[in-house]
């Protein structure tokens, strides 16, 4: 049976790339969060209005309910990623961003700018692996 390879240790200084990079993804991360926030918050905006606002006809109520259900299924999906960005803005404060979390090798540069909020690197995602 195969060993799991040990998760490395977060570096203890970082190189000036490094460094500027993680400035560039936390800048990133912040706006995706203060964009999350605001549709989270407008989402709950309109489900107080579709839970007090229902129509007298059988069929309006029909379609407010079903509105109404894919308001919260777009809200738990928000809140999703708003606790993903969470996450990765947690672990650029503690010096662990970037770090694949299942198989503990670095998660590709390109990756983390086009989904910076990304917990696999790319071999993980390919072979159908999570954490």
């Amino acid at each position: 049976m195969a060993q799991k390879a040990p998760k490395p240790t977060p570096p203890t200084a970082a190189s000036p790339s490094r460094l500027a990079f993680l400035g560039d993804v936390k800048r990133r991360l912040l706006k995706e969060y203060d964009r999350l926030m605001s549709r989270v918050s407008s989402l709950m905006d309109k489900g107080k209005t579709l839970w007090h606002e229902h129509g007298d006809k059988e069929d309006d109520n029909a379609s407010e309910v079903s509105e109404f259900q894919d308001t919260l299924s777009l809200g738990k999906n928000l809140e999703k990623n708003l606790d993903d960005v969470k996450a990765a803005l947690q672990q650029v404060d503690a010096g662990t961003y970037g770090v694949c979390s299942n198989c503990g090798k670095p998660i590709e540069e390109a990756r983390l700018k086009l989904v910076p909020s990304a917990t696999l690197c790319i071999t993980c995602v390919k072979q159908g692996r999570a954490a």
